[in-house]
């Protein structure tokens, strides 16, 4: 995928061609951040869905833009969420619950990185909102945003009196950490 925020109104060309002078088919599609309805709501009644696989282009528009998209989880899959900047300084990313509380949130996905990524295991099929902000309250500007789901795992609980414990089994890998856990 090719991601590129124009500086300037223009008429652009995209070449579309073989590192190997193969021929055969290919599917092209292009999609203008700045279109109506293209901004989505920053709440819970957001008319934007991402699914996992799926990676969209956002724009922040305003100091107080706050971009929600819906996510529909599987019960027992591990995700990685990410949202990376184009024309934005630092995004950051919140995961909210179906009511739009705070559940985890991310600056910096690491200490040389501007991109935000959280990491959540779901215990049971819910949708959940990515909520696109920025860290600097002034920045504005576009960013690409995904979802992935990364592995299916067991969530097993275990009582001890008034003390329970959760513990996640299975192998959850993503281009940042890579942990595993085993009975």
């Amino acid at each position: 995928r090719v991601l590129w925020h124009a500086a300037s109104d223009a008429t652009w060309f995209l070449d579309v061609g073989s590192a190997t002078a193969a021929s055969g088919s290919y599917q092209l599609s292009a999609r203008d951040a700045n279109a109506p309805d293209a901004d989505p709501p920053g709440s819970v009644q957001t008319n934007r869905r991402l699914s996992p696989e799926e990676f969209q282009v956002g724009l922040r528009q305003s100091p107080t833009d706050e971009d929600w998209y819906a996510v529909d989880l599987a019960a027992g899959t591990a995700y990685a969420f990410a949202v990376f900047p184009i024309g934005m300084n630092d995004p950051v990313l919140r995961l909210r619950d179906a009511q739009g509380r705070l559940l985890a949130t991310n600056d910096d996905a690491a200490a040389d990185s501007l991109a935000a990524e959280i990491h959540y295991v779901s215990t049971g099929a819910q949708t959940v909102y990515l909520d696109v902000g920025a860290y600097n309250p002034s920045d504005v500007g576009a960013y690409a945003d995904s979802a992935q789901a990364v592995a299916a795992v067991t969530l097993s609980t275990y009582a001890f009196g008034t003390a329970s414990v959760s513990v996640v089994e299975g192998t959850l890998t993503s281009n940042a950490t890579a942990a595993s856990s085993s009975s």
